[in-house]
């Protein structure tokens, strides 16, 4: 097979595996490369995501120091509008799949919006947890959560494509679901087998879809043949029941769970 040299990348995943050599049209070796750019993702060979939340936390941070250099305006309404048509697209954009479990790379993410935001006339002296209230807005790992939520209702759906493999969910493959008259509609989430890929896997979007969908109470989990858009009412109407308290440096010795993911932080509100 010839390959056009100038579109074809190539990239090797796995140890063991030997990586064959593919040639462009002129019979020259494509060499491999560890990073490879695919729909605006840096995909790497070691399957994490460290190299692209390092160039999206560069970008942001970059346009955050523009925001503020270019407009005087520190009112609420201008700094939210500006936030959310120029930075959060950039920290949203195809979340559900590169969303990081590492504390380091959740606070160094979070870093951003808490510097943004404390630049918010009236704000400066508010703590990030009862700013974020007060300007109505999710931490950035409950956005991205949310996202892998609403993804994984869309592929239950049907409204989009699931992301493929074998046998019903029994493996990592398809995400699909199952009924029960006490539990109501629940994924499928697959064993993992121990090995060197173990905690990448727990963290895919294959891994996390499952766990966060079934954290959430029955009736949303139930909301089948809807559109979109209540499902997300209905969702966001019990997000806000859940304590929102993204773990950023300063506050460590305040947090009341291990993580701000919604797993953890329900427990707090099911325990009162």
């Amino acid at each position: 097979m010839m390959l056009n040299g100038k579109k074809f990348e190539h990239i090797h995943y796995g140890k063991r595996m030997e990586s064959n050599s593919y040639f462009t049209e002129n019979s020259k070796v494509i060499k491999e490369k560890s990073l490879v750019s695919d729909l605006g993702i840096v995909l790497s060979d070691d399957t994490t995501f460290h190299h692209h939340i390092n160039g999206v936390v560069k970008k942001a941070t970059a346009l955050v120091g523009w925001i503020l250099r270019t407009f005087r305006s520190r009112d609420k309404e201008v700094m939210i509008t500006l936030w959310k048509s120029l930075v959060i697209p950039h920290l949203d954009y195809c979340s559900q799949l590169w969303n990081p479990l590492e504390k380091g790379l959740i606070q160094s993410i979070e870093a951003i919006q808490r510097s943004f935001t404390r630049q918010i006339k009236d704000l400066k002296s508010t703590s990030y947890w009862e700013g974020l209230k007060k300007l109505n807005l999710y931490s950035l790992q409950r956005r991205r959560e949310r996202y892998i939520i609403i993804y994984t209702w869309s592929i239950l759906e049907k409204q989009v494509p699931n992301i493929g493999g074998v046998d019903q969910g029994t493996d990592i493959g398809d995400i699909s679901c199952y009924f029960n008259a006490r539990q109501g509609r629940k994924c499928h989430v697959p064993l993992i087998k121990r090995g060197a890929f173990q905690r990448k896997i727990y963290a895919s979007f294959r891994m996390q879809g499952p766990k966060l969908f079934n954290c959430l109470p029955k009736k949303i989990r139930n909301l089948t043949k809807c559109t979109k858009n209540v499902f997300k009412q209905n969702l966001d109407k019990y997000l806000r029941t859940v304590p929102d308290e993204p773990l950023i440096s300063g506050y460590t010795n305040l947090r009341r769970a291990d993580t701000n993911s919604i797993p953890d932080m329900k427990a707090l509100v099911s325990t009162r």
